[in-house]
């Protein structure tokens, strides 16, 4: 993961520098919505980053209390833009400014439970949670049903009607044969599927940084490991305040938390059928 990150800093490095739209800055709020700020050994400049395919769910009239990363005037969509160009921010808040005409104030957030709502509010104010997806092909999820759904068109369309579904929607199963979308309100284990290649499959929703399927850690050592859903395993950074946890299946019908505590590297991830890792 790691690799990937340095080729594409240096490939955004080079076209900021061939199009000179390069800018000193002390913080990102100094750069535009498409940048951030880069600092190296004797520079720090606005260089763009690679856009984050991510959603947004939405709630009027609520917030996200604390957990902030940066705070500024900015209209609502430059506020989503932020957050969604920023690998840290997971939520924001927006509130119009009392006079309607000025830039409203805009919060980005990283929450560390995922699993809080929203605190509803008396006045106008917009809390935007990032719903992000991580795809396992050829394997089915495990786990209470939500609603079955026919003649879905694709997999995006899958995954709008599971967002669409709230804070319900924790997954779902995708079958390209038949057009068949499940939607599961909790994510108990999964296996593996025998269709055909590349037919089926599941998509699980976080708002972790860094979610990566078919990965294992190769140094350290589980510091708590526990029976449970995906859902529960946030119970490794709310609970036990690690920043990092390992879903796998260790039966038949129920998947093991596996908490840990370190740092990414390249090193630490190689191939595996059976075994998602997640960092937060």
């Amino acid at each position: 993961m790691k690799f990937f990150a340095l080729l594409s800093f240096i490939a955004t490095l080079a076209t900021a520098t061939n199009e000179h739209h390069l800018k000193a800055c002390q913080y990102d709020m100094d750069c535009n919505s498409n940048s951030r700020c880069h600092r190296g050994n004797n520079y720090a400049l606005c260089l763009p980053r690679a856009v984050i395919r991510r959603m947004f769910v939405c709630a009027d009239k609520s917030t996200f209390y604390g957990d902030d990363i940066n705070m500024m005037q900015s209209t609502y969509q430059d506020c989503m833009d932020r957050c969604q160009s920023n690998d840290e921010c997971n939520a924001f808040t927006w509130m119009p400014a009392v006079d309607n005409t000025r830039d409203g104030e805009c919060r980005l957030k990283h929450l560390m439970d995922l699993t809080r709502q929203a605190t509803p509010l008396d006045h106008t104010m917009q809390a935007c949670r990032a719903v992000n997806w991580v795809l396992q092909p050829m394997h089915h999820l495990q786990g209470s049903v939500l609603a079955k759904l026919a003649d879905i068109m694709s997999l995006d369309l899958c995954l709008d009607s599971c967002i669409n579904n709230s804070q319900q929607c924790v997954g779902v199963n995708y079958d390209m044969n038949d057009r068949t979308c499940v939607l599961y309100k909790k994510a108990i284990g999964y296996s593996r599927s025998n269709t055909m290649v590349g037919t089926v499959i599941a998509a699980i929703r976080h708002g972790y940084r860094i979610c990566i399927a078919n990965g294992d850690i190769q140094v350290g050592n589980d510091t708590i490991n526990f029976v449970g859903s995906f859902q529960d395993c946030n119970k490794c950074v709310s609970n036990h305040k690690m920043n990092a946890f390992m879903w796998m299946m260790s039966g038949e019908n129920m998947g093991t938390c596996h908490c840990k505590n370190m740092t990414l590297t390249s090193k630490m991830m190689v191939g595996s059928s059976h075994k998602i890792l997640y960092f937060v």
